[in-house]
């Protein structure tokens, strides 16, 4: 239920940008449970403009291994450099 209540949330900031979900992408199913509502009830409009939904969480790690060195208190935290992120940050496109 928990992850619904983001996709939730995700829809109204949709439409405080006058947007809609095109694409959702999610690892969560919970997530996408309201714009497969939207599909099947036929609220989404068409419209020129696409937009891609995602929401990929967790800690990057897509192996049951991860898990278990995780639930064993073994998995290491990883800190990216604040110069790394910055200089990321800089070639993100400009959206206004």
């Amino acid at each position: 239920m928990h992850q619904t209540v983001i996709g939730l949330e995700t829809r109204k900031q949709l439409e405080k940008a006058d947007a809609e979900a095109d694409v959702v992408v999610g690892c969560i199913a919970g997530f996408s449970f309201p714009f497969v509502a939207d599909k099947l009830t036929g609220k989404n409009r068409k419209r020129k403009r696409r937009t891609i939904v995602f929401n990929l969480c967790g800690h990057g790690f897509l192996d049951l291994s991860a898990y278990e060195a995780y639930l064993a208190g073994k998995l290491q935290d990883h800190e990216y450099p604040v110069e790394q992120v910055q200089e990321a940050l800089r070639h993100l496109p400009r959206v206004e």
